[in-house]
């Protein structure tokens, strides 16, 4: 055996390895997490600027679509999931890196201060500023998830006594001096909520109140 030809072969590999290993990189908001059946946002991290056109992604979990400046990849099912990227050179395409991911399948629940049991007092209810949103379990995304938007309406019996849409978390004073009117059985319902970070977003489910004495 040519242990020389052997040796000179291995060092070729891993010398390009690892200059591809520092020069490329496969990189998100929430570094090796991904969520289930939504939109992930991807992005290629390259020393050449001239090759990203001739680089491509590829996946054993759902969907990648390029845009323009980075990726958007739906997963299909949630565990450990791969990233590979390639790169074309010619009529050659070359192996570039592997990257996995953890795919978690979640929903985001909508949080309204004070609530117990879908019911909250009167008195509390003039302390509410505002609607917060959590994970339906512990995930270690450093994203900045903020709610961007959600609607609300108030019924009275089956009659609507007001409605609006805040483009924050917060409520209006507009919107507090309706609370201080609300009597016993009135009915809140916090719906078309989307919670968003980059180009994730999430849509909770609604969820009813009942005002109590």
């Amino acid at each position: 055996m040519n242990y020389k030809l052997f040796f000179n072969v291995f060092l070729f590999i891993f010398l390009n390895y690892n200059v591809y290993s520092q020069e490329y990189d496969i990189l998100n908001s929430s570094n090796t997490n991904a969520i289930c059946n939504v939109n992930n946002y991807l992005k290629v991290s390259y020393a050449k600027k001239s090759d990203v056109k001739n680089i491509f992604l590829k996946t054993n979990n759902g969907v990648i679509k390029k845009e323009i400046e980075y990726y958007n990849w739906i997963p299909e099912f949630k565990g450990k999931s791969e990233i590979l990227m390639y790169r074309i050179k010619g009529k050659d395409t070359i192996y570039m890196m592997k990257k996995t991911f953890i795919v978690n399948e979640i929903k985001v629940l909508i949080n309204f201060p004070y609530v117990e049991n879908n019911k909250i007092k009167k008195e509390n209810l003039l302390n509410v500023n505002g609607i917060y949103h959590y994970f339906s379990e512990n995930m270690n995304f450093s994203g900045n998830y903020r709610i961007q938007q959600f609607s609300f309406f108030v019924l009275r019996k089956d009659t609507l006594i007001y409605s609006k849409t805040n483009y924050s978390m917060n409520f209006s004073l507009e919107d507090k001096k309706i609370f201080k009117t609300l009597k016993e059985f009135d009915k809140i319902v916090i719906c078309n909520a989307i919670i968003y970070s980059k180009n994730i977003m999430f849509y909770p489910d609604p969820i009813e109140i009942i005002v109590i004495p």
